[in-house]
């Protein structure tokens, strides 16, 4: 089973930030149902630090590894 399956709302998590100056907070989809567990297809919904304009709004691969469960504050 995927750690996020689809309509997961995740967030990246500290070691991402870390790496690449950026949160990202979206939802799980689902485009290939037999993509390995260790990539989660996220739609962004909402990004800070280190922007990407271009991904906001988009599927976006990420390594599931990067990623965790959303919590609001």
């Amino acid at each position: 089973m995927h750690p996020f399956p689809v309509g997961t709302k995740v967030e990246t998590n500290a070691d991402y930030y870390f790496k690449f100056g950026r949160k990202v907070i979206g939802t799980s989809v689902a485009i290939n149902p037999t993509a390995p567990n260790e990539i989660t297809v996220v739609r962004w919904e909402f990004q800070e630090g280190n922007i990407i304009p271009d991904h906001q709004g988009n599927y976006v691969l990420m390594m599931s590894k990067d990623l965790q469960k959303y919590t609001p504050n």
